[in-house]
């Protein structure tokens, strides 16, 4: 079986094996695939370069000299610059409690050897294709937040514009008081608060005298100032 190579190989490989020709034989392949790949031969070196220039994607034997894959793979996944790092296992280890121990402690597939190139490439792709659907998700949750956060703050605007609008239309444009409409609408409250209470109704009419005479002497917009004063009193 071939895998056709993808213009979209173009991640970083971090190989992780003690034995050599394991790592010129994954280094060839996954190349030939356009991935970028740096490789290390011990545990310790791995967690120094993934720190250093993390990796899109660990390739990690378990088997190796002080320390082993699980204890790289815990280290790696205890550190917030590390964690999110995807982990592949490939050993020669093929029990299923190997591999349960894997996914336990952070991996995201396991390989055993010896390994088929076309596994090897279909596994690797594979995880490429969900990070970067991952990376789109995440990428969409933050638009369609951001897209709320403005929808929510679109609908305050508009109940403010309302409530303004409602307020314009029950006050008089030049001396902000209650207009007509308002004053027929508290009436009628008052009048029905007062019914079910039984009590009097009383009314206050005031008229400001010789206003035209005011007006036509010293024009309309000194009788417009003189009309906000009055309101204010």
């Amino acid at each position: 079986m071939s895998i056709s190579k993808s213009c979209h190989n173009s991640g970083l490989i971090l190989l992780v094996d003690d034995t050599p020709d394991n790592l010129r034989l994954l280094s060839k392949m996954l190349e030939s695939q356009g991935f970028k790949v740096r490789k290390t031969v011990s545990g310790k070196m791995a967690i120094q370069a993934a720190k250093i220039e993390p990796p899109d994607l660990i390739l990690l034997d378990i088997n190796m000299p002080e320390i082993n894959g699980y204890e790289v793979c815990r280290q790696l996944k205890s550190q917030e610059e590390t964690a999110k790092i995807p982990i592949i296992f490939i050993s020669a280890l093929d029990q299923a409690t190997d591999k349960v121990m894997a996914f336990e402690i952070g991996g995201v597939d396991y390989i055993t050897k010896p390994f088929q190139e076309s596994e090897v490439l279909a596994r690797v792709k594979n995880q490429f294709i969900i990070s970067r659907q991952q990376q789109q998700l995440i990428v969409q949750n933050q638009q369609l937040q951001q897209e709320i956060l403005e929808r929510q703050r679109a609908e305050e605007a508009l109940v403010l514009a309302n409530h303004q609008l409602n307020l314009f239309a029950l006050l008089d444009g030049l001396t902000g008081v209650a207009n007509r409409r308002k004053f027929d609408e508290f009436l009628n409250l008052e009048w029905q608060r007062l019914f079910r209470e039984q009590l009097p109704l009383s009314l206050l009419l005031c008229d400001v005298d010789f206003f035209k005479n005011y007006n036509d002497t010293y024009g309309h917009l000194a009788g417009d100032h003189c009309l906000q004063q009055v309101a204010k009193t």
